[in-house]
């Protein structure tokens, strides 16, 4: 099953204080993985050790996490959010993986397996007007991604692909994609992301109204995302939304399979 989880054994421990820094907790995991419990975490054998240490220092909350070499390669993370006013607050994350393997597409076609130290890091700032606006606004390096010409290689090989017509051109073509990341969101390097939210506008009860934008800094493509939520009716929640990708040719939101769409969701709770 897809939700099932992960059988793990951890235990909390937490305090407070009577000073600057107000509150820790402490969360250590022990992660087992063997060819019957937790087999797709890896499938590498091993009891891997992971944990989360947070802090309250004055007023910032701080969460440090790390999981140690073993069944993945080790990684550390930090994160903060701090509030700078009472409608203004700055958050950040940082994760620095040791020794990831990355898939690089090389000239030729060739695809070079390599590991490296990988850092990706947010920066972002959320603002709360008097008209009750949210605005995030937050920049991402996915230290793991690929570059721009390393995209266009393999744009390029979809586009020899396709003019050959070939079958075995394009399971090629799919099997770099998998191998490169090139199925997961934000597979390149630089973005920003920028939401601005409103609620029951027009005094509306009920009603929010959204828009959201990442914007790919490598190649200037970009995908914009207004929606709207309504929650009048007794159990039922109604989301519209539309999709808008725009890009030149050889770009990641230039090239998504579906430029435009509009959906209705409804959820209904029992």
């Amino acid at each position: 099953m897809s939700r099932e989880g992960f059988v793990i054994a951890s235990i909390d421990y937490v305090k407070s204080f009577d000073a600057p820094l107000k509150a820790i907790a402490f969360t250590p995991v022990l992660l087992p993985v063997t060819n019957s419990i937790n087999e797709d975490f890896s499938p590498e054998g091993d009891v891997n050790l992971a944990g989360r240490l947070y802090l309250l220092y004055r007023d910032t909350d701080i969460d440090l996490l790390f999981l140690t070499d073993g069944s993945r390669s080790g990684r550390i993370g930090l994160d903060f959010s701090r509030n700078l006013a009472t409608n203004l607050e700055i958050h950040g994350e940082l994760a620095w993986i040791h020794d990831q393997a990355r898939f690089i597409l090389g000239e030729g076609e060739a695809i070079n397996i390599g590991r490296q130290d990988n850092t990706s890091y947010l920066l972002g700032i959320r603002y709360l007007s008097a008209q009750d606006t949210t605005y995030i606004l937050e920049y991402y390096h996915n230290g793991s991604g690929l570059s721009k010409n390393e995209a266009e290689r393999f744009f390029n090989l979809l586009d020899s692909a396709g003019s050959t017509g070939e079958v075995a051109a394009f399971e090629k073509a799919r099997n770099i994609a998998g191998q490169a990341d090139f199925f997961t969101p934000n597979y390149m390097r630089d973005y920003l992301h920028l939401r601005v939210s409103q609620k029951e506008p027009l005094d509306i009860v009920y009603l929010s109204a959204d828009i959201t934008s990442i914007i790919n800094l490598q190649d200037h493509s970009y995908s914009l995302v207004p929606g709207v939520n309504y929650t009048g009716f007794n159990n039922i929640e109604l989301r519209l939304r539309a999709a808008l990708n725009q890009g030149a040719p050889h770009s990641e939101f230039g090239e998504k399979l579906v430029e435009n769409r509009i959906e209705l969701r409804v959820r209904y709770f029992f």
